[in-house]
């Protein structure tokens, strides 16, 4: 097949762009699900298809050990980074489970792993992020049936490092003294200690027994938001989810796990617990209905939906016993619970 020229690929590339940002669109809603299904919460995710004149000047650039006079035969199947994501997260130790979850994905294969601090000289000062070659198994334009994507892993400190120098050195005046380029490389001394010592202090706060709690009341909480529901009172919910472990006597985890299960198979039960005595109905009183307002509702639906006979045992010397009652009641399973 004879290569594809400069002009030819531009020309291409404009007429079927629309397609090639369809993939895109497609690829954001498939990252998103990818990492959800691992647990993985990005501080951002960013997209981008290539400029049609940067894949010109590009193609019209051979690599340096080629003969040929463009620098992909196929630029459809070869360019890896007509697509772009950007992940950024907030800790350098959630770069890798971000590459693992790619790689346990059936929507994605890893073609290639570029661990930047991985093959940067011991005494060099060079950005370390972790970027990623995939091929989308799913995706196709009228180029190509193989479309690749890039992935780009970075931490919240790498990112700012790397646009500032982006913009100020890589793509900046002529002429920068040494001096200042030094300067930019020695910040990333300071980027790599401050991700450092975040995961140490992450995980010294991680280890805390109160933490478990902690984060489950934001996940709670988080779930609440998505449901249009009101996020209540956050000190009001680390009481409630307090109280409930100690009735149930359950692992946080466990907990979690079941609010997670519930959220999926009782999302209609929530509605109408919700539509029957949440903060917007009429019935709501807030005396007898503030634990229906609250996000770890739908933690107290879970164990009632499981067990609401153990959940009235639980809860029978337990101050909440009534907000937890009008719960049950309105989950049309008050009957196992003392009038």
């Amino acid at each position: 097949m004879p290569s594809w020229s400069a002009q030819e690929t531009h020309d291409a590339y404009v007429l079927h762009r629309e397609e090639y940002r369809r993939v895109l669109s497609e690829i954001s809603d498939r990252v998103s699900a990818t990492l959800l299904a691992a647990d993985i919460k990005p501080h951002k995710t960013e997209l981008r298809d290539k400029e049609p004149l940067s894949l010109y000047v590009k193609q019209g650039k051979p690599a340096k050990d080629s003969q040929s006079s463009t620098r992909y035969a196929n630029p459809w199947e070869e360019c890896s980074d007509l697509l772009g994501v950007r992940i950024i997260v907030q800790l350098a130790s959630e770069k890798w489970p971000v590459a693992d979850a790619f790689e346990a994905s059936d929507q994605f294969t890893v073609l290639d792993v570029d661990d930047k601090e991985a093959s940067r000289e011991v005494k060099a000062l060079t950005y370390a992020g972790l970027h990623l070659d995939l091929l989308c198994n799913w995706a196709a334009t009228p180029l190509s049936d193989k479309i690749r994507c890039e992935v780009q892993i970075r931490t919240l400190a790498e990112h700012t490092w790397a646009e500032t120098e982006h913009e100020f050195i890589y793509k900046g005046p002529d002429e920068i003294p040494k001096k200042t380029q030094r300067q930019f490389a020695r910040v990333l001394a300071l980027v790599e200690l401050l991700d450092l010592e975040l995961d140490r202090g992450v995980k010294s706060v991680s280890e805390l027994p109160s933490f478990a709690i902690l984060k489950l009341s934001k996940s709670l909480a988080e779930a609440a938001k998505n449901l249009g529901w009101s996020q209540g009172s956050r000190s009001l919910t680390l009481e409630n989810l307090d109280e409930i472990k100690s009735r149930t006597k359950r692992p946080v985890d466990e907990l979690a796990a079941l609010s997670r299960k519930f959220l999926i198979e009782g999302r209609t039960k929530l509605a109408s617990l919700h539509k029957a005595i949440g903060p917007e109905s009429q019935r709501h009183e807030v005396k007898l209905h503030a634990l229906a307002a609250q996000p770890e509702c739908i933690l107290m639906a879970a164990l009632i939906d499981e067990n609401p006979f153990q959940v009235s045992i639980q809860f029978e010397a337990s101050d909440l016993y009534d907000q937890v009652q009008s719960i049950a009641r309105a989950m049309k399973l008050g009957s196992y619970f003392s009038q």
